[in-house]
């Protein structure tokens, strides 16, 4: 069997910031494994200077990261990048969080811990197009 080396249609190129090393490289694997393009940070500063540097389909970030506050994160994407869907991820079960969060442009808000298959589905329904994104933002 030969190994695609085409990009899939369907392909979201995602940016993934958590500062756990194993949920980092854990999430990262399934969604490279499902045909996904993962860059990952295990900071939020790093995460946004790279968003300034690149175009991202969908971000995906822990709220509590060591260095920067999940809704200072989120501000801060939206200010650099206004339609990028954002998936905020909380171990911390804090509904006025979740509120804010979709306040503030959140795409979805999820919970630890949560099964991989249900943050696929969200991914596709963030990304449902990338190829129109993509003429979209050129």
């Amino acid at each position: 069997m030969t190994q695609d080396i085409v990009p899939r249609v369907d392909m979201a190129k995602v940016l993934l910031i958590d500062d756990d090393t194993k949920v980092l490289d854990f999430i990262s694997r399934f969604l490279r494994e499902a045909g996904h393009q993962v860059e990952t940070f295990d900071e939020g500063n790093q995460a946004l200077k790279r968003l300034k540097e690149d175009c991202f389909d969908l971000i995906i970030s822990d709220v509590d990261l060591r260095d920067l506050p999940g809704m200072d994160l989120l501000k801060r994407i939206k200010e650099i990048d206004p339609p990028i869907p954002v998936i905020l991820v909380s171990a911390s079960d804090d509904l006025r969080k979740r509120d804010q969060a979709l306040t503030l442009g959140a795409f979805d808000y999820l919970l630890k811990p949560f099964e991989l298959d249900f943050l696929l589905g969200i991914v596709q329904k963030a990304c449902p197009n990338e190829t129109l994104k993509e003429k979209l933002r050129k």
